[in-house]
């Protein structure tokens, strides 16, 4: 497909998103990545339409990569994860720290808005205490993944949480931040980790 313009791959991916089968549906995200430069609003009828037919983790975490792309290219399209948190769909709540979680990583960092720990962490904290474990691992992910960017914010944050968490017994929120410990200091996960006991 390599110099074929956007129109036929999107006439391409909204035909396989119609296949019954998830694995042909996926081929659609990397045609969709590549149209987001040149077809932005189309493309994005397409990925929200993906994330509101998504199902299952995979197709989640596949969809994250086109996700974070979009916003990196256009930083105000934070807002279409600041709508996904209050999302009835575990799979689009899941595909709020996906995304997050992919933007720390490869090339999409060199596009990355360098505000994006602080959006980050303001949509990670509105999701805490999510009590459903698909949205609790990406959220875990995503946190894991800013500690590589700031750990010193994601410190903090984690720390935060950790509060609310001993305070309200709030297992939910403490599973998370538990999951998330591997990527800080070992001294300050040790006391996080003995704190959430």
């Amino acid at each position: 497909t390599r110099g074929i313009p956007p129109t036929p791959l999107l006439f391409l991916a909204d035909r396989l998103f119609r296949e019954p089968t998830l694995e042909n549906r996926w081929f659609a995200f990397g045609l969709l990545e590549r149209t987001l430069a040149l077809e932005p609003e189309r493309t994005w009828q397409l990925l929200r339409r993906a994330a509101r037919e998504a199902a299952d983790w995979i197709t989640v975490d596949s969809l994250a990569h086109p996700f974070g792309s979009g916003i990196a290219l256009e930083p105000f399209r934070w807002a279409e994860l600041e709508q996904l948190v209050y999302s009835s769909s575990r799979w689009e709540r899941r595909l709020v720290g996906s995304t997050i979680a992919t933007m720390c990583h490869g090339s999409r960092l060199k596009g990355r808005d360098p505000e994006l720990v602080g959006r980050a962490l303001a949509l990670l904290s509105q999701l805490m205490g999510d009590a459903e474990p698909d949205v609790q691992k990406a959220l875990a992910w995503a946190y894991r993944s800013l500690a590589d960017v700031d750990r010193d914010a994601t410190t903090a944050a984690l720390r935060a949480e950790a509060a609310r968490a001993t305070a309200d017994a709030d297992g939910s929120r403490a599973w998370v931040i538990r999951d998330a410990l591997a990527k800080l200091d070992p001294s300050t996960a040790d006391s996080l980790r003995k704190r959430l006991v």
